[in-house]
Order: structure tokens, then sequence, then C-alpha cells
């Protein structure tokens, strides 16, 4: 019985294993392959140093279609453009003068003081007083 089986089952095995072969006859060797990219390569290399101005916009329009592939940006519409997009920078900008302008005051107020505090105010004190003491009230 045991080896009824393995018959049954060698059947399935032995058809897949011709199929196999019958597709790599028709597949091209790795050797074949490689000759062929080797010839390819050879062939291009020799145009493009013969005439390279193609080539090279050959690679330009390549790359420009690649990077439009690549991107796939909405179209923005007019209200972005002409009203959202110029209000926004519009803000920022406004946003970065205040700052700006803030801390240009601030730096300001910080150097008033600092002078208001070095400033030594005994005689004008001495001379008030004199002059309080002049006046009856």
């Amino acid at each position: 019985m045991k080896y009824e089986t393995s018959r049954v089952s060698e059947r399935p095995m032995n058809d897949i294993r011709e199929r196999i072969a019958r597709a790599e006859a028709y597949l091209p060797s790795a050797d074949d392959v490689r000759d062929e990219a080797a010839t390819v390569a050879r062939r291009a290399q020799t145009v493009i140093r013969r005439i390279p101005a193609p080539a090279f916009w050959t690679a330009i329009a390549g790359g420009l279609l690649v990077g439009l592939l690549l991107v796939r940006r909405q179209p923005r519409s007019l209200e972005d453009r002409f009203i959202r997009e110029p209000m926004d920078r519009a803000r920022e900008a406004l946003g970065d003068a205040i700052s700006a302008l803030t801390e240009a005051a601030r730096d300001r107020e910080e150097a008033l003081v600092a002078t208001a505090r070095s400033v030594d105010l005994s005689p004008l004190r001495k001379q008030f007083n004199a002059l309080r003491r002049r006046l009856p009230f």
C-alpha cells in the first residue's frame, strides 16, 4: 500500500519537473543575458560618445518626465494662489516685523534703564532741596 501511494505522488512531481525543463529550454542562459547586456551597453556608449547632444537631451527629458510623474500636486485654485497664499506671506512678514520691533524696543528699554541707574542724582537732589527751602510753601 505504501508503494502505491509513493508512485501516485511521484507522477505530479515528474510532470512538474518535465514542465520546468521545457521552460528552461526557452529561457536564455545567464551568460547569454550578460553578453547581450554588455553588447547593448557598448553600443550605447559608442553612440553617446559620438553624438552627445541627443543623449544629453534624452536624459533631460527623461528626468523631467520622472520628476513630473513623481510629483503629484493638486493644482492650486485661484483663491489659494491670489488670496490665501499672499495673505499668509503678509501675515508671516508682519509677525516677523512686529517681533523684531518688540525685541528692539526691549533692548532700547534695557539700555535706557541701565543708563538711568548709572546717573548720579545727588547733585540734583541737593539743588532741589535748596530750591524747596527757598520757596515759602
